[in-house]
């Protein structure tokens, strides 16, 4: 997810309208989305070279994936249950597949951030009105939660920690043999996005997921500028600091080169050989980022979703800019960005903005809002989203793309409506691209919406590309 929606659009400044606020709220049905089975046929991707083959692995051979955790859940709370396929699918009902059509599309290619800030203005007129459907309803958090999938066939997922420039950095594994998968989350996501991936991988392959510096349970440092601010310096000083460095750019610590180093490191000190990168959303930049300045550690990447960023500075109106600056500035050295984060850091809004990017958000259920909710409330978590959430600078998948040497796999939900599939289909002309799939009425997380498709996936880009010569 990329930081596109909070920050002014670069047609017009984002300003939720009153009818647009009261849509939110209208009831539209909407029927259940078809999942075409492309991605399972057994058509190869081009060929780099003549030593290159395809091979269908035993996962790829079960169409159905992993069962989702979530289908049982949403039957004990909802008192409904599919038939054991995958949410998006239909495997959950009652309550929540009632809601799911309580949603209308926001406008598309403008980010999960925007889509948090529309959100906080419809919960504004909804407390007014005194309507929604509240905050109750989520479980408790589960922090290992792909290690308690014991009704799925599979190694097991073991939860580890990793020492990376002195921070304490989270990741989780599975299987103990073949060619290694190093899974990479997106904007304010965690290695447990990939729940359903890392055992159904884990059965042919070494397979990592690791939680970004900041993000999931890795350390949270604080951004200087904050530091600072907490020591009662800042004031009039601390916002002269942050105007007069690169507002575009965040702390040292989060942006896409630390990133991608830090996953390059994880690849040579954790994986110990060359690896395949899967990654979803901003993940998908990092994971350019890493292959561009360390080909010889990265063997192929497969990227869904990946954040085209909308809103960097070079995509940005010039009139719109010194209006970007401003905000990036109050929200990093003023209470305006606490605030913010305040109202969007709650089961509600992060189970409507799920719904937005979800094709079926009937698959939006207590276990995800949880996944993804619990680590943001943990201390220093605010200050990452800040930090994040302005930066407008570092690369864009088509600075970096030039520069891979290695295969690049494309995956592409249709229903995405913060990276428009129409905009992604322009990184298919790169001379690393290999192949662009899409995935008609899946949304912005393919892993996790629709893994019967994407596990079959994973596991013939990586059995044809890891017998291939760079």
């Amino acid at each position: 997810m990329d930081s596109s929606l909070l920050l002014p659009r670069p047609s017009r400044p984002f300003t939720p309208s009153q009818s647009t606020v009261r849509n939110a709220f209208q009831l539209k049905a909407k029927p259940s989305s078809s999942i075409s089975p492309c991605a399972l046929s057994a058509k190869p991707f081009p060929r780099k070279t003549a030593s290159a083959r395809t091979c269908v692995s035993a996962a790829a051979a079960r169409p159905g994936g992993i069962p989702p955790r979530e289908v049982a859940h949403a039957a004990r709370q909802r008192g409904s249950c599919g038939n054991g396929g995958s949410a998006g699918n239909g495997g959950s009902g009652g309550r929540g597949t009632v809601a799911a059509a309580s949603l209308k599309r926001p406008p598309v290619g403008l980010g999960a951030e925007g889509a948090l800030a529309e959100e906080v203005a419809a919960e504004a007129v909804e407390d007014l009105l005194g309507e929604g459907e509240g905050e109750g309803g989520t479980s408790a958090a589960v922090a290992d939660v792909a290690g308690s999938e014991s009704d799925v066939d599979g190694p097991v997922v073991e939860t580890r920690t990793w020492s990376w420039r002195g921070y304490s950095i989270r990741y989780q594994t599975s299987g103990s043999e073949g060619p290694p998968i190093l899974l990479i989350h997106g904007f304010g996501a965690s290695s447990d996005h990939w729940r359903h991936n890392l055992r159904a991988l884990g059965v042919s392959h070494r397979v990592f997921a690791i939680d970004l510096l900041g993000y999931g349970y890795s350390d949270k440092p604080t951004p200087p500028y904050r530091i600072k601010g907490r020591e009662g310096q800042e004031g009039q000083q601390g916002q002269q600091a942050v105007a007069g460095s690169d507002a575009s750019s965040p702390s040292s610590e989060f942006t896409f080169e630390n990133w991608g180093q830090q996953a390059v490191d994880f690849v040579d000190q954790v994986v110990g050989e060359e690896a395949f990168l899967v990654t979803n959303s901003v993940g998908g930049v990092v994971a350019l980022q890493a292959a561009a300045t360390h080909p010889a550690k990265i063997r192929g990447l497969l990227l869904l979703n990946i954040s085209l960023r909308n809103l960097h500075l070079k995509k940005q109106p010039w009139f719109a800019r010194p209006f970007v600056a401003l905000l990036q500035s109050s929200l990093r050295s003023t209470s305006l960005g606490e605030q913010f984060f305040a109202s969007v850091a709650t089961p509600r809004a992060v189970r409507n903005v799920l719904r937005q990017c979800y094709g079926d958000p009937a698959a939006v259920t207590d276990e995800l809002v949880d996944l993804i909710l619990t680590p943001g409330l943990q201390p220093g978590a605010v200050d990452v989203f800040l930090d994040f959430i302005c930066y407008s600078g570092g690369p864009l998948p088509e600075d970096l793309l030039p520069k891979v040497q290695c295969p690049v796999l494309f995956g592409w939900g249709q229903a995405d409506p913060w990276e428009p599939v129409e905009q992604g289909r322009t990184l298919k002309g790169y001379p690393c691209v290999v192949g662009f799939e899409e995935f008609p009425g899946v949304g912005h997380c393919p892993q996790d919406e629709a893994p019967h498709i994407v596990n079959p996936l994973i596991e013939r880009f990586v059995s044809q590309y890891s017998t291939v010569d760079k």
